[in-house]
């Protein structure tokens, strides 16, 4: 199975204004708040859980490893 594939979000700003639309309009379109995307666009927000992340997800941006899992996939810290 191929991984989908993800964008960087200078690419999904530049979508973004090829189609006339604003961040606000796309969170509205979108289901999610406009706070909430402007934090993910604007690097406040890391995206490791909860609304940021499914914002980035919605952006089809690559997600930042869940907390606690390494950047081979595998578990980190606490036991085993």
């Amino acid at each position: 199975m191929s991984k989908p594939k993800t964008r960087t979000l200078d690419v999904f700003l530049s979508e973004l204004a090829d189609q006339d639309l604003t961040i606000k309009e796309w969170a509205s379109r979108n289901g999610f708040g406009a706070n909430a995307v402007y934090m993910v666009v604007h690097g406040r927000s890391s995206g490791q859980r909860g609304q940021a992340r499914k914002v980035i997800r919605a952006m089809g941006l690559a997600l930042p490893p869940a907390p606690g899992v390494g950047r081979a996939g595998k578990r980190v810290g606490g036991a085993e």
